[in-house]
Parts: structure tokens; sequence; C-alpha cells
């Protein structure tokens, strides 16, 4: 009988409170006897006997604080890489490989101007639709910062045509946005989940955090630092921080925010994900402006440093060290060491690979390394070692950079290869 009566009373003396954010209701914090909606701004009212963590809450209720950085430091940052990015787009249009990176960015700054946009009090008094105006193009970061990667790193000058099915699921989001926008207000009734978020951007955010995990792991299994010049690998590492960052935001404040809220705090209140992007914007801008280089070495406008007979004569010496010194076998060559034997710079370098020899540093190295290999695994004499062994007599140093490359270029496992070429 008293269990039976404990729980019509529990809810009986049940109290509510606004979910945390920056309005009003929390200072102080108000109590409602009842649900229904906080009269400050709209939001669903949750229950406050709720698991309870200040420091947690306190990561949604800077509001007050940090608004004044809006107008002064985030839509400064946000314009400014709306003009950098579709200056930068629309320069390099022809160069696929820009285009990824601008993908990336714009992917970003869209998502985040758009919801802070939505938070100004001139938006709050705009019809739902605006809610659903399709600019969600945060799914497509992840695949834009991968290819980049992937063709800036193995020299891929063109599109592929099995690419485009990485930002499918980015085109079904900007798609379901357009058909709410453009549809019955009633779609858009039932889509709402609080006074300011969907169940269509609720989903979004939890498939960023999947495809950002899967994408940034495709892309660091892509990612060769030493196969890299110093001013492209720190600008590959300042893109992998940031979009790291943003990514383990997103999660830690959506763990919170569905542990402990019930994903009633609005997602207007990540204020930590916004300072990244509008930091990614500062950094992405003074790049375009001032190190367009480093944003891909195949761009139309590059500086000629050898001429036509230089570059033949620099040619044939290069490939007759290649073959006489044979210095790919040491595992530890590098485009300086190369340089050096070769007598000319390492930019003079990397320009007769590209023009030349339409390849990096590495790639060209273990164009080579992968004959040696090669060479060896058809010779029974070698059979005692193991493949990999092989691999590091020839220079490799990496057990699965060999085989990744060897499957890659030959078509086929070393292991098969050996049984092809033998009798």
């Amino acid at each position: 009988m008293l269990g039976g009566e404990s729980k019509p009373e529990l809810e009986k003396t049940a109290t509510y409170v606004c979910p945390p954010c920056g309005c009003g209701a929390h200072h102080p914090e108000l109590i409602f006897n009842k649900p229904g909606f906080c009269p400050a701004c709209r939001m669903p009212l949750i229950r406050s006997d709720r698991l309870r963590l200040g420091w947690a809450e306190s990561l949604f209720k800077i509001e007050r604080h940090v608004s004044i950085f809006h107008y002064r430091l985030l839509y400064p940052a946000y314009i400014l890489a709306f003009f950098t990015g579709f200056l930068g787009l629309f320069r390099d249009r022809k160069t696929p490989l820009r285009v990824l990176f601008y993908l990336f960015l714009l992917g970003h700054v869209f998502y985040a101007f758009k919801h802070q946009l939505w938070g100004t009090s001139y938006s709050l008094s705009v019809p739902v639709r605006w809610q659903y105006f399709p600019l969600g193009f945060l799914l497509l970061t992840g695949p834009a910062l991968y290819l980049y990667i992937r063709n800036k790193q193995e020299r891929i000058k063109e599109w592929k045509k099995e690419d485009r099915w990485h930002f499918l699921p980015g085109v079904i989001v900007l798609i379901a946005y357009t058909i709410l926008f453009l549809g019955p207000s009633n779609w858009r009734f039932w889509g709402r989940y609080n006074g300011f978020d969907h169940f269509l951007a609720v989903a979004e955010q939890f498939t960023f955090l999947a495809s950002g995990a899967y994408y940034g792991w495709l892309s660091w299994r892509v990612f060769k630092p030493k196969e890299s010049q110093k001013g492209e690998r720190k600008w590959l590492v300042q893109l992998f921080v940031f979009q790291g960052l943003i990514w383990l935001s997103w999660f830690f404040l959506l763990l919170i925010n569905l542990s402990l809220f019930d994903m009633m705090s609005t997602s207007l209140d990540y204020h930590i994900i916004w300072f990244l992007i509008a930091a990614l914007s500062f950094v992405s801008a003074y790049y375009i402006l001032f190190r367009s280089e480093q944003l891909g070495h195949l761009s139309r406008k590059k500086e000629n440093r050898l001429t036509a007979p230089t570059l033949e004569q620099l040619k044939q010496k290069l490939e007759g060290l290649m073959t006489q010194e044979r210095p790919y076998l040491n595992a530890e060559l590098s485009l300086a060491t190369l340089a050096k034997q070769l007598g000319v710079k390492e930019k003079e370098l990397s320009e007769l690979l590209q023009k030349g020899f339409d390849s990096s540093f590495y790639a060209f190295i273990n164009q080579y390394r992968l004959r040696a290999v090669q060479q060896m695994l058809k010779d029974p004499e070698n059979d005692r070692y193991t493949n990999f062994a092989l691999a590091q007599q020839a220079g490799f140093s990496s057990k699965s950079t060999f085989f990744h490359l060897f499957k890659k270029h030959v078509g086929m496992t070393p292991g098969a290869f050996k049984k092809e070429n033998r009798p």
C-alpha cells in the first residue's frame, strides 16, 4: 500500500527547471511546480531532481559571459571565412585539391553561422520554417578533410568518380532540410524537438560523431608526416588538431546534454565549438591570403625555379644516381639528404620531382624500393627471409606502409607475387 502511494506522491511534489542555458531563468534559478516551458527562453522544462553536476551545467550557462564576443569575434571570424573561402573557391575552382579544403572550411563555418544567427533576438521572431533552411554542411567536413589529405599526400590531381559517394550522407541531409523547408507547416511542427532544435538537427549531430570518427581514422591512415615538407606537415597537423578538438568537444557536450538534460539543452549553447570554428576561420583565412602555397602543390600558379634544359639535365642525373648509388636503400633518406647528393636545393628537388616525374619525394623513392623488393622476392635464395625483412633491406621502415603500397602498386600481396613469379 505504501509502495503504491509513493509514486503519485513523488509526481505531485516534483519540481521543474529550465535546461541549462544563458536565459534569465537561471539568475537566480527559478523552480516551477509543473512541467511546461520556460517563460524566458521557451525551452521545455526538465525535472529538478535529475542528476546535477555543477561544472557540467556551467558549460551551458556561459551565454551571459560570452555573448559580448559574438559580434566582436565570432561573426567577424565567420564573415572573414566566407569572404576568403569563396574568393579562394572562385580562384581555385579548377584545382580539385583546393576545392576540397574550401568545402571543409565552409562546411564548418556555414553550420556555426546558421546556429549563431538563429540565436539572435531578430531570428527568434522569424517563422519556424527558417530553422530548416538548407545550410547543413556539417557531414561534408569529414569526407572533405580525408580526401584533401589523401589527394595532397598521393598527388592526385583529378576527381575520382568513386569519391562522390563519401558526400552522400551530407547530400541526404541537405535534401531533407530542403523538403522540410519547402513542405507543409505540420511537417516542421512534428519535427520540432525543443524550442530551438529539431529531430533532423539532433540526428545530424550524432551522425557527425560517427562520420567524424570514421573519417578521422581514414585521414590518419593516409597522413604521412615523414613524406611532407615542414611547412606542409605543420599545415596538415593544424587541420587535424582543429577537426579533432571540434569532434571531441561535440562528443563531450552531446554526452552531457543526453545524459543529464535529456537533450533539452539547446545546441546554441555549444559555445566551445563555435569558438573553435572561429579560430579555424582565422587560421584558414591567414593561409588563404598569405600562405596559399601550403593549400596544395597543384596550384596553377607556381614559381619556376628550373628552366626546361636544366630540368631535363637534372632528371637524367637523378635517375643515374638512383640506379648507381641506390640511396633509397637508406631507410632514413630525406628530401634534404637526396638534394645534397644531387647538388641542388630542396625546393629545386621538389620541383624536379613534381614536374619531371609527376611525383612527391616519398612516392618517387618508394617506387625504387618496391622494384627492389620485387627482384628479391623472385630469388629463391631469399626464402629464408620474411617479406618484411626483404622490404627493410630495400629501405622500408614501416610494415603497414610496405604492404599497403605493394598491394596498391603491384595489385597483389607480396606472398601472391612470390607464388606467381616462381616456376
